[in-house]
């Protein structure tokens, strides 16, 4: 039993010198931008490069949605910071023009199938239930000649500030996906 010990401390001992006598890999990102939190800028619809720090304190992370500043303008504008897989940028600018969603400012593509969504921060303090101003705000959506269905009516999605109510995410909107998420949601199959 000793001897199966000391032969494989000994196999073990040549393969870690064998593994240490090369330079170990680097683990430093090849783009300096993929550092956390990720990204720290965005492109706006015009092709400007804005620049833009995470407040410290994040109410909201578990749900993938942050809050921040502008840096380098002279305003250094509040906003919201949201990494989605699925978003509907006509959605949120349709709701936006009809006074039911915070501005969006930038909508960009981010590796493996994210998307970053910057909009004007509202008042995490400004979230309020309010089911009959909600479901008025849905009808209106669905009634829209695109003909957009939400499929994400968590309260969390809903901001209440001022006697206005805003959508904050968008991402099952589209009206192509109307109908397969409607039978996801009722354990049918579109196949």
């Amino acid at each position: 039993m000793a001897a199966r010990t000391f032969g494989a401390l000994k196999i073990a001992v040549e393969k870690l010198t064998k593994l240490y006598s090369c330079p170990i890999p680097s683990l430093e990102t090849e783009d300096p931008y993929l550092k956390c939190p990720y990204p720290r800028s965005y492109t706006n619809s015009t092709g400007f490069i804005q620049e833009f720090r995470y407040d410290e304190t994040q109410i909201l992370r578990d749900q993938l949605i942050f809050f921040g500043e502008t840096i380098g303008d002279a305003a250094g504008s509040k906003i919201c910071i949201k990494f989605v897989r699925h978003y509907s940028p006509q959605a949120h600018k349709f709701c936006a023009s009809k006074g039911n969603a915070p501005k969006l400012i930038a909508y960009n593509s981010l590796p493996d199938g994210w998307n970053l969504v910057i909009m004007d921060a509202l008042g995490v303090l400004d979230c309020q239930p309010l089911k009959e101003t909600i479901t008025c705000l849905i009808r209106e959506l669905h009634n829209h000649n695109d003909g957009y269905v939400h499929g994400d009516l968590r309260y969390t999605n809903f901001v209440v500030r001022d006697d206005k109510h805003f959508m904050l995410r968008l991402g099952r909107t589209n009206p192509e996906d109307a109908l397969s998420y409607v039978c996801q949601s009722e354990g049918y199959s579109t196949a």
